[in-house]
């Protein structure tokens, strides 16, 4: 189904990683949520090139539910509202035990507001958009149940047609489009 030699699979954000393992007979995954549409692009044009046909996939979260679904999402801003204080004040005790030195100031390319993460189907649409158009053999999506320990990852193969694939595709863009 997947078009692979050996069953390893290896998720990580390396694209170059991807590549290797994808070459070696597995499916190289990469993990792009971090990534910006523009920089998903370019990753996935890499890989292509340097697994000349090869199998390999992308690593998103999609979530189902989130706080602050109803208002088409959070801002940054909102997000760290939502982190107790004690737990920065723990985080800033460990950063400065182990010296740990302080994030750069903003560049021009925009502040660390505008560069932060946006997960939530609004969010991930474009990078799926991208990942589609890369014609890519997978697309997981994990994400955690009832606390950390239990994983949940969901998987679709959109180069090949099936309702999984399709139903990830009209779900995002419902989500969307109506955020």
């Amino acid at each position: 189904m997947l078009g692979i030699d050996f069953p390893i699979c290896a998720f990580t954000h390396c694209r170059d990683v991807v590549a290797a393992v994808s070459n070696a007979g597995g499916l190289g995954v990469l993990g792009a949520v971090a990534h910006t549409p523009e920089q998903l692009d370019v990753d996935l044009t890499w890989i292509r090139e340097q697994t000349k046909g090869r199998p390999f996939g992308v690593d998103l979260l999609i979530p189902r539910k989130y706080v602050g679904a109803e208002e088409g999402g959070l801002a940054p801003g909102s997000l760290r509202a939502l982190v107790p204080d004690e737990h920065r004040a723990w985080i800033d005790a460990l950063l400065a035990r182990y010296d740990v030195p302080p994030l750069p100031p903003p560049s021009s390319e925009g502040s660390r507001e505008q560069r932060s993460l946006r997960i939530d189907p609004k969010g991930m649409a474009p990078l799926i958009d991208v990942a589609f158009a890369h014609g890519i053999t997978l697309i997981a999506s994990a994400r955690l149940r009832r606390g950390w320990s239990r994983r949940r990852t969901s998987v679709a193969c959109p180069s090949r047609p099936s309702p999984a694939a399709s139903t990830m595709r009209s779900r995002t863009s419902r989500r969307a489009s109506t955020s």
